[in-house]
């Protein structure tokens, strides 16, 4: 199974003039973008401040992913429906990254 780019992962502030948010790897590759709407005329129309949410939600993901998995490895969760979703969540997100790197 290939892995997700290792984190952690920043939100590139320098480029909203341009109404796109990158989302980088410590190397500086890009990870994501995360793109603001924009007008009729194609120019962008301002950042919003959901853009940047979704960046940084974005940015947050491999921390995120390790965190939930320690928290599973340990049984943190008493509620066995709240250990099945957060199985569910982790399975999800490394079927997503393994179809990613199947090509599919």
């Amino acid at each position: 199974m290939s892995e997700h780019t290792p984190g952690p992962w920043e939100v590139a502030l320098d480029n909203k003039a341009t109404g796109c948010l990158r989302v980088l790897a410590p190397d500086g590759g890009m990870v994501a973008e995360c793109w603001v709407n924009t007008r009729w005329d194609n120019k962008v129309s301002r950042l919003t401040s959901e853009q940047e949410a979704n960046a940084r939600l974005i940015a947050a993901a491999p921390s995120l992913l390790a965190a939930l998995e320690r928290a599973v490895q340990a049984g943190h969760f008493m509620d066995p429906s709240i250990m099945d979703q957060a199985r569910e969540a982790i399975r999800e997100a490394t079927l997503d990254v393994q179809k990613a790197a199947d090509g599919e």
